[in-house]
């Protein structure tokens, strides 16, 4: 479950730097869990890459995805002030 946690998170951070932005621009992240379980190592590795507890993201974590065999799924909102092109 860490490489998938991880996985997600990098896919996250790519998707928000395409649009000319950077983690720091994430207002919240929705993360669904398919197994409470995996809540520690969410947490781990949500305090690495954001290591500030007074400029964390808001998330909610929530249990159940949308589709039995998808593990963790994410949800992000984020706030850019221009695109790559800007």
């Amino acid at each position: 479950m860490d490489e998938q946690i991880s996985t997600m998170f990098g896919r996250v951070a790519a998707v928000v730097e395409a649009g000319g932005g950077s983690l720091g621009d994430i207002a919240k992240l929705s993360v669904r869990l398919a197994d409470p379980e995996h809540r520690e190592e969410l947490n781990r590795q949500w305090c690495a890459l954001f290591p500030d507890p007074s400029s964390r993201p808001a998330r909610q974590v929530t249990v159940g995805t949308t589709k039995p065999h998808i593990l963790v799924q994410c949800e992000v909102l984020a706030v850019l002030t221009g695109g790559p092109d800007a």
